[in-house]
């Protein structure tokens, strides 16, 4: 895990030496999707529909004649209700680090994707005191994208696909994502 960990910051800080020359920038969005903790027993499992979120962070691109490769840094904030012995709230705060790949189609339509590395940096829930929840996970982001001189207007959908660590295995098995992204600096989309 702590070779996923490193492997995230060297290429990030690989992408931040080449800023002076490439885009750079913020963005935020809001996103809905589905939520499930699975325990030892598969009868165990806990789900929730309609788990509202928003993320906000720092983006850097570099574009290669038709395609761009975007690593990101993002916090994720996730709320909602869960279905355990009745319903019970949950609060979700992680750092997602997405390297997004980019293929520029027609005009300002992008289509991009690429994997996502979470970590949950806390989680407050009131399933019991002995619910350990893994703190890691391999995701992805898939979704199309405008690009406006300075402005990105993005949806992607979002998926967890391997929980790291031990405990009980949190997903989000589905999740709509919606943002908008703004360049900073001298160099735009």
């Amino acid at each position: 895990m702590k070779y996923i960990k490193h492997g995230c910051v060297i290429l990030f800080t690989l992408f931040v030496t080449v800023v002076s020359a490439q885009t750079f920038g913020v963005k935020v969005g809001g996103g809905n999707g589905n939520l499930r903790i699975e325990y030892d027993k598969p009868e165990d499992i806990v789900k929730g529909e309609n788990i509202n979120g928003i993320e906000a962070g720092l983006f850097l691109q570099l574009d290669l004649n038709g395609l761009y490769v975007r690593p990101e840094a993002l916090y994720l904030n996730r709320l909602g209700t869960v279905n355990h012995t009745d319903n019970s709230p949950i609060s979700i705060h992680r750092i997602q680090f997405p390297v997004i790949v980019g293929l520029h189609l027609l005009g300002p339509l992008s289509i991009e994707g690429g994997p996502a590395y979470n970590h949950i940096l806390e989680i407050n829930h009131e399933l019991g005191n002995d619910v350990r929840i893994r703190r890691d996970g391999l995701g992805y982001r898939i979704g199309p994208v405008l690009h406006f001189n300075r402005v990105m207007l993005y949806a992607n959908y979002e998926g967890q696909v391997i929980s790291l660590g031990t405990g009980s295995r949190l997903s989000e098995p589905s999740r709509l994502n919606f943002g908008v992204g703004l360049a900073l600096g001298k160099k735009h989309f």
